[in-house]
């Protein structure tokens, strides 16, 4: 016999275990971001971000299940997804990477006067 409420609660057990793997990693990708001296800035941002996609999710998913339907939903939520990562792809550096301009210092500052 299938109970609504151990269905309930496996769903739960899969989104805390979600949940428990993506914060810390991108906490840790903030950290690794944040300019020196900035941490604090960088992480009440990310917060801010955090809370606000998780109240705006369910109403924006509630909002396009009930006008369209739940593939249609999943469709255009995964679209965001897709263009909110290639945004983020092309716009975040490796900060362990130097920049061209750190190179260029130092070839410069290797060559002297």
């Amino acid at each position: 016999m299938d109970c609504p409420i151990q269905r309930h609660g496996q769903s739960a057990r899969r989104l805390g275990l979600g949940v428990a793997i993506v914060t810390p990693s991108t906490t840790a990708l903030v950290a690794d971001l944040a300019q020196a001296g900035r941490m604090g800035s960088a992480m009440g941002v990310f917060g801010t971000i955090w809370d606000s996609g998780e109240a705006a999710g369910p109403i924006l998913a509630g909002f396009l299940i009930a006008r369209l339907s739940y593939f249609n939903a999943f469709l255009i939520i995964s679209a965001l997804i897709a263009i909110a990562a290639s945004i983020f792809a092309v716009g975040t550096k490796d900060p362990s990477k130097p920049s061209t301009k750190q190179v260029e210092a130092k070839i410069a500052a290797a060559e002297g006067p």
